[in-house]
């Protein structure tokens, strides 16, 4: 902090040269002055700044000797809290005395008629004068006033700037110490999967992949048996309506079954705990739907086409299909429930190893 000590008031002002306290004490009688006003802000630090500035301003009017008249309530209580200082206080009552003994007699009694009006003449010049000096010390005062209220209120505008930074700093690093919790929940996932890994690469995870190749075979053992029924009986020669529908079923069958093939061999893909898929895959049992179809047609095939009049069987074209297919219903019943079978080990097996 730097003081600026005058004749009749002192400034404390910080580092970069704001007004943040100031005390003003002008002289009102012969070697008295009056503690008029402190300014300062109204906080701890600004109480302690005023304290500060009454044990300079004593300490001041000591040194010159002069008498103080406690003008303001801070001052009249700073005393009551140090009567150790109280020898320099006097009153408005002692000094309109000391200036009566001191002026107002003895100019009355001495002073001629003549002189008299000249007296009167310098003592209103005079007067003036102090009016005149009081005007300006009051225009000085109130511009300091002005000056210090600016910079209290700059004051008060960079501690709010400073609260909102400390704000947005808290915030910024609560930010940050949710993005180390996301890290550190990311980092555990990857362990997790880590270890899903390598418990995807054991012993059990080759026995999946030797069952998932069965079910393929199962797969393609259907669509090989319903093939080879169908060319001997020369499916593919189309003379009649019923007979174009029969290769169309026999067409939808081929199709089917490849694409079941190509869907049992697939495998899924891991997740992590975003959602978000990785590279890692297991097998999920896939072809459960594929084998229930094909025993769905056989059922058809086999049992439910009996109870179809002939005649409708044979205008929609099933009663050919429907043969072809019974040359080998056995084998493709017992391909089928054999790949059901393994796809739901598969399935509940693939599970257990991604919990």
């Amino acid at each position: 902090m730097k003081y600026e000590i005058h004749n009749d008031r002192i400034v404390m002002r910080d580092e970069s040269g704001k007004a943040v306290a100031q005390i003003q004490y002008p002289e009102v009688g012969k070697n008295v002055n009056e503690i008029a006003h402190i300014y300062g802000e109204n906080s701890p630090e600004g109480r302690a700044h005023a304290n500060l500035l009454m044990e300079m301003a004593v300490a001041e009017i000591r040194k010159n000797g002069h008498m103080l008249i406690p003008g303001c309530a801070f001052a009249t209580h700073w005393f009551t809290k140090h009567p150790e200082e109280q020898d320099v206080v006097t009153s408005w009552d002692a000094l309109k005395e000391m200036e009566q003994a001191l002026y107002g007699e003895q100019t009355k009694e001495i002073a001629p008629a003549k002189d008299n009006v000249q007296v009167v003449g310098s003592e209103n010049a005079d007067r003036a004068g102090k009016d005149r000096k009081q005007k300006e010390e009051t225009d000085r005062a109130a511009e300091d006033r002005k000056q210090f209220e600016e910079d209290v209120r700059s004051a008060k505008e960079r501690k709010k700037a400073e609260k909102e930074a400390r704000r947005q700093e808290q915030l910024r690093l609560q930010e940050e110490e949710r993005q180390r919790a996301i890290l550190e929940d990311a980092k555990e996932e990857e362990e997790r999967i880590r270890k899903g890994e390598a418990r995807l690469d054991s012993s059990l995870t080759v026995v999946l992949r030797v069952l998932q190749v069965i079910s393929m075979i199962c797969m393609a053992a259907v669509v090989v048996l319903y093939v080879s029924a169908a060319i001997t009986q020369k499916v593919y020669i189309v003379e009649s309506f019923p007979q174009l529908i029969c290769l169309g079923l026999s067409v939808f069958i081929v199709i089917f079954g490849i694409i079941q093939i190509i869907w049992i061999m697939s495998r899924k893909r891991m997740r992590d705990a975003f959602g978000d898929k990785l590279d890692t895959r297991y097998d999920a049992g896939r072809g459960v739907f594929g084998f229930v179809v094909i025993l769905i047609i056989s059922l058809v095939c086999g049992f439910a086409v009996n109870y179809v009049p002939k005649e409708l069987v044979e205008l929609i074209g099933i009663s050919q299909f429907s043969e072809i297919y019974q040359m080998r219903i056995m084998p493709i019943v017992y391909a089928s429930i054999a790949g059901l079978v393994l796809c739901i080990i598969r399935k509940a097996a693939g599970r257990s190893l991604v919990k």
